[in-house]
């Protein structure tokens, strides 16, 4: 068997108006349409996965940060919270340093009255004296005091129970001030 061989020329116009083709090349065109659509609902969705993701590590890292920040204004307190308490026990330890050093002692440079701190009996001011045995304050308070200072002289016996301060009124702004009967802590002059 031989075989024919044709030449034959269509012009494009004419391939284009054969209603088969034309079919046929619509069917094309909405396949690859669904394709693209499909391709674009795809990466869509893996944009969104994508953006959840970065979220949740964005989200995750935030909490994070907070958690840092929430221990360490945590932290901060409780450091500040122990720094008080050592401070609160270092100015205990010195202020009982402080009575004990001061308990007892006569300082004839000092001041003559006798001070009320915590109840304590012979604790002497420690302010220098102004022209007579007291401090200018305690010389001030005393003189309102018909010239006697309501804890007594160091250098004197302790008045037993005093009422006072009596520089300060009863009542003060609708509360209740200091004045009141002070008891000594030991009950031997």
């Amino acid at each position: 068997m031989s075989a024919i061989t044709f030449n034959v020329t269509f012009s494009v116009k004419d391939i284009l108006r054969d209603p088969r083709i034309r079919k046929a090349l619509r069917d094309r065109e909405d396949a690859h349409l669904k394709n693209i659509d499909w391709l674009d609902e795809d990466l869509a969705e893996k944009r969104h996965l994508e953006n959840i993701a970065w979220l949740d590590e964005d989200l995750t890292e935030k909490r994070h940060l907070e958690n840092i920040a929430w221990l360490d204004e945590d932290l901060t307190e409780k450091r500040h919270l122990e720094n008080i308490q050592l401070l609160d026990e270092d100015l205990a330890e010195k202020y009982q340093m402080k009575k004990d050093e001061r308990r007892g002692g006569y300082d004839e440079q000092k001041c003559d009255a006798r001070i009320w701190l915590d109840g304590l009996d012979n604790v002497q001011c420690s302010f220098n004296k102004k022209g007579g045995c007291f401090c200018k304050r305690h010389q001030n308070l005393s003189d309102k005091n018909s010239g006697v200072w309501w804890l007594g002289k160091i250098n004197k016996p302790r008045p037993e129970n005093p009422y006072g301060p009596p520089h300060l009124p009863e009542m003060r702004n609708g509360k209740r001030t200091h004045v009141r009967i002070h008891k000594w802590i030991n009950s031997k002059p």
